[in-house]
């Protein structure tokens, strides 16, 4: 029996078929990866809460050619900030595809093609095709990337596909000169989708930092590359976010949440967190790696990778970066390394008494970091697809949209997005928080008008201050619309909607 395993991974490793072993696990691994996403999209119509913003700038693209730059019914009137690249992309799809394909099947299946783009960077780094499919595998099963990319319409989904497409090409621009030119328009592409693309370049001068400290060898077009790098983002950053800038000035980073909100998005590094949403088996084998080549080994692809974990780290745990976005990428980078692990443990069996069961602890360890990795992703993913609208919120912004045109519509801030995008009518609030009025006002505002004690006139006080005509209230309603001639309901399907029918004249 050992023989027969031996004779088995000699054939994978050794036999060159028409259609390389290496390709066609690859392709089942991604095929597997789909098959879960779709698993758990199929049954479902309904997006992320926040996914409605999405949908109305895609939309808008798809009628008009541009996104939405300034919005009459956001906040009843207000400028966005939009990195586009990403809409554009959907928006193509769009142009031919349903709207249940465009937005469900296309981006799970375009998150799906980061278990290429990972084989790749890990057989880049490790020379070894077994360790670069162990990677594959982790990736296809993270629990974070899964849960956050599923539903969501996020341009976080393309720009995770472009930051990891800009480290395999940055990796390979040596052994040719159009690597190097695929790097430069996925970076540039990067600028324009999302954040993360200054995570890169910052990681990329720690690289730099790393082989000047270690004496490595490396070339002059490396340093020159990450100098072009920088003073392009730079460029872009100060066009792009100059408006911001002088709006906000540093605290821009925070994206202008309500203060209440930010150690919400922004919480601290979290270790607890950090391993169920990585996923156990590639949390523990990345950080080995870590330790291994910070104080024992030296091997550049490893440092990069590195560079970048300790960047993302460093970010976060300042609170400079979402946590849920640094810990996707986070994820993908332990992964990463994890293939450095594998092939350090396989490579020690192979010296061992157990080098005759070398296939069996391979499969093993596939094994264990799948199902490690593939019981929090269902989990996650579950819970993803529970916390979506669900029929009667659904239904009752499809009501909202037979008001007047000229209402605004008062809601919980999950609601915010989809009273633009399904009701078509004005909101107090949404989450798109960027060049928003008063968020800070307009957020206590909102929780006050739901507190349960909240007296009638205070609250009808602050519902004519932002021109509400109607209210919706997901719970039990607060003791002063109750037996209020003020509030007058029309819609009820458990999600009630009132109308407002009374005016505190005194208000200025």
């Amino acid at each position: 029996m050992p023989q027969s395993f031996i004779k088995f991974y000699v054939l994978f490793e050794g036999v060159d078929a028409k259609i390389k072993w290496e390709y066609f696990v690859l392709g089942i691994i991604f095929l597997i990866a789909l098959g879960i996403r779709l698993y758990y999209v199929h049954n479902t119509s309904a997006y992320s809460y926040d996914a409605y913003f999405s949908i109305r700038q895609i939309e808008n693209i798809v009628s008009t050619g541009a996104p939405i730059y300034h919005d009459d019914l956001s906040y009843s009137g207000r400028d966005f900030f939009v990195l586009p690249f990403s809409y554009y992309v959907m928006a193509f799809f769009r142009l031919f595809l349903s709207e249940k394909i465009a937005f469900l099947i296309i981006p799970n299946i375009i998150a799906s093609l980061l278990v290429i783009i990972v084989f790749l960077i890990a057989y880049e780094v490790t020379k070894n095709k077994i360790g670069a499919l162990f990677s594959s595998a982790l990736v296809a099963l993270t629990p974070v990337y899964i849960s956050k990319t599923i539903i969501s319409l996020s341009p976080l989904l393309i720009a995770v596909i472009l930051f990891f497409l800009c480290i395999y090409f940055f990796m390979k621009y040596e052994e040719n000169i159009v690597y190097m030119w695929l790097f430069l328009i996925c970076f540039v592409l990067l600028l324009f989708t999302h954040e993360i693309a200054y995570l890169l370049i910052f990681g990329l001068l720690i690289y730099l930092l790393f082989l000047k400290l270690e004496n490595l060898k490396h070339v002059q077009e490396d340093i020159e590359l990450v100098l072009f790098s920088l003073l392009a983002s730079l460029w872009i950053f100060f066009i792009v976010f100059k408006k911001l800038l002088l709006i906000y000035g540093p605290v821009v980073i925070w994206e202008n949440l309500p203060k209440a909100l930010v150690e919400q998005f922004y919480v601290k590094f979290d270790i607890l967190t950090a391993v169920y949403q990585c996923g156990v088996a590639p949390f523990l084998l990345g950080l080995y790696a870590i330790f291994l080549y910070f104080f024992q080994k030296k091997k550049k692809g490893i440092y990069f990778l590195i560079s970048m974990i300790l960047v993302i780290f460093s970010v976060t745990w300042f609170g400079f970066v979402q946590f849920e976005t640094s810990i996707i990428l986070l994820s993908i980078l332990l992964a990463l390394l994890s293939a450095q692990t594998f092939v350090i443990f396989v490579n020690y069996l192979k010296k061992t008494y157990f080098a005759n069961y070398l296939v069996l602890f391979i499969l093993a360890l596939f094994a264990i970091g799948i199902v490690l990795s593939g019981a929090a992703a269902d989990q996650s993913a579950r819970r993803e697809i529970f916390n979506v609208p669900d029929e009667k919120e659904i239904q009752a912004m499809e009501w909202l949209s037979y008001t007047p045109e000229n209402s605004v519509i008062a809601a919980p801030l999950n609601f915010g997005h989809l009273i633009t995008s399904i009701g078509k009518r004005g909101n107090v609030m949404d989450t798109a928080f960027l060049l928003a009025p008063d968020v800070n006002q307009r957020y206590e505002d909102l929780i006050g008008i739901y507190d349960k004690y909240t007296p009638e006139t205070e609250a009808v006080n602050v519902l004519n201050k932002y021109g509400v005509t109607h209210i919706v209230y997901v719970d039990d309603e607060p003791d002063y619309v109750k037996d209020s001639n003020c509030f007058k309901l029309l819609f009820d399907n458990n999600i009630k909607i009132y109308k407002l029918t009374c005016r505190v004249e005194e208000y200025e």
